[in-house]
């Protein structure tokens, strides 16, 4: 029902059947959190039309594209993407994303975008907008 960070990167995890992978678009910031994806970890509501096959698990994928106000100019975010998508056990978590959308990665494996969002860039610095400082 809630979402936890990984303490590893997605090629060193390894979930289990009824996992739920939840990635958003974000930036650091030490006066702002852009938290979690909206939607939460369903694995039943996601999954409910994906019947179990023998020797796969079933992973939920939810690709949260985050708020306006960070998007790289020019570009539009996308709508939540929720998949589920049915892999061998053992597979990892970059093999899972990769299955569920497209994955754009740095040469040092960064994940940079996730179905071609963002479409260039890769870990830019940005001034906090102003609409999300605390007022």
């Amino acid at each position: 029902n809630t979402w936890n960070y990984a303490l590893t990167g997605p090629a060193g995890s390894t979930p289990k059947d009824g996992a739920v992978e939840g990635w958003k678009f974000s930036y650091s910031s030490n006066t702002v959190d852009t938290g979690n994806p909206t939607l939460k970890p369903n694995f039943k509501a996601i999954c409910s039309g994906t019947a179990a096959q023998a020797g796969l698990i079933r992973v939920a994928v939810v690709v949260d594209f985050g708020l306006r106000a960070i998007a790289p100019n020019g570009e539009s975010v996308q709508q939540t993407i929720r998949r589920c998508v049915s892999v061998k056990a053992g597979t990892n978590g970059l093999e899972i994303l990769n299955k569920a959308v497209p994955v754009r990665t740095s040469a040092e494996g960064f994940v940079c975008g996730l179905n071609n969002y963002p479409a260039k860039e890769c870990s830019t610095e940005i001034t906090t907008p102003k609409s999300l400082l605390k007022k």
